[in-house]
């Protein structure tokens, strides 16, 4: 019966191709001349080098499995970090952390106020533009410039997000802002008429002269300035705002009730400046600050400048 494998059997004999068959003693079968036995079959032999071939196989897949970690730690996306410091936050817990303060206050104008100045517009409608926005409680004057004259030594690249100044019921909304320099500014034109779009700068690259349709914006970036710059509507003499851009993001502009604050600013002396443009009221203090504080401030004007 044959090998079911198909291999040879190891117990058989085999005839050489040049010996005669010889009579088998009692006639009908014959038999070889002469036998010589076939040289048992060795499953899977194995050469002397195998071991040192899978040897260098193996270091070989090592070496690949090291070089696929490798690229995919450095292509892993930002959300795939953040998700490993959600799960595993103690492989992250020794990213130190600068330790900052903050400068945080409010502005008060106690004086008298002046009443708001009454504007005919171009078709006839009477508006009122009050230069001092004076919270009724808290005596808080919005629109007040908070920024700090000598900032610490950080760079930041200028937020993605675009400041928008608009145009509507013939009057620039808001008309004090505070920008980072390179940071897009929009000036849009939500009225049903048109405007235009001036600003006064001794820097070429600060200076608008432009017409603004309705619902056309004018998209601009400026360079850093000490002092606001002024923009107006030659359309409308009366429209007045004030764009300060600054060369960090250490300003504010104080809301409706005089607060500010001012976040992240690491320990050391300060000089900060308080300025309503639209009023030319302004001040100076000198801070300390120091790490994980913060410093309340209390600003009062009683009077408007004598040129007032």
């Amino acid at each position: 019966m044959g090998n079911p494998w198909g291999f040879p059997d190891p117990t058989a004999t085999a005839q050489s191709p040049n010996e005669p068959e010889a009579a088998a003693p009692g006639g009908g079968v014959s038999v070889p001349a002469k036998v010589r036995p076939v040289q048992k079959f060795h499953r899977n032999p194995m050469p002397k080098h195998w071991p040192w071939v899978a040897g260098m196989v193996g270091l070989i897949g090592l070496i690949g499995l090291l070089l696929v970690g490798i690229v995919c730690h450095g292509c892993h996306s930002h959300e795939e970090e953040l998700r490993l410091r959600e799960f595993l936050p103690s492989a992250y817990a020794a990213e130190p952390v600068p330790a900052t303060g903050q400068i945080t206050g409010i502005v008060r104008f106690t004086g008298t106020i002046p009443p708001p100045r009454r504007v005919e517009t171009n078709d006839g409608t009477t508006i009122e533009i009050a230069d001092l926005r004076v919270d009724p409680q808290t005596k808080g004057l919005a629109e007040v410039l908070v920024f700090v004259e000598n900032p610490p030594l950080t760079k930041s690249p200028p937020p993605r997000q675009a400041a928008v100044i608009d145009q509507v019921n013939w009057l620039f909304r808001p008309r004090v802002v505070g920008v980072v320099a390179g940071q897009e500014v929009r000036f849009e034109n939500n009225d049903t008429c048109n405007h235009s779009v001036q600003t006064q700068s001794s820097n070429p690259t600060n200076q608008i002269n432009a017409a603004a349709g309705p619902g056309v914006p004018i998209i601009h970036r400026f360079e850093a300035q000490r002092d606001p710059i002024p923009v107006s509507c030659a359309l409308h003499p009366w429209m007045r705002a004030y764009l300060f851009v600054s060369p960090h993001p250490f300003f504010a502009v104080t809301d409706e009730r005089g607060e500010f604050a001012l976040p992240k600013l690491p320990p050391g002396e300060y000089r900060l400046r308080w300025l309503h443009p639209i009023s030319r009221l302004q001040t100076r203090r000198e801070v300390t600050v120091a790490a994980q504080t913060t410093v309340r401030l209390n600003i009062v004007w009683d009077r408007l400048p004598d040129s007032q």
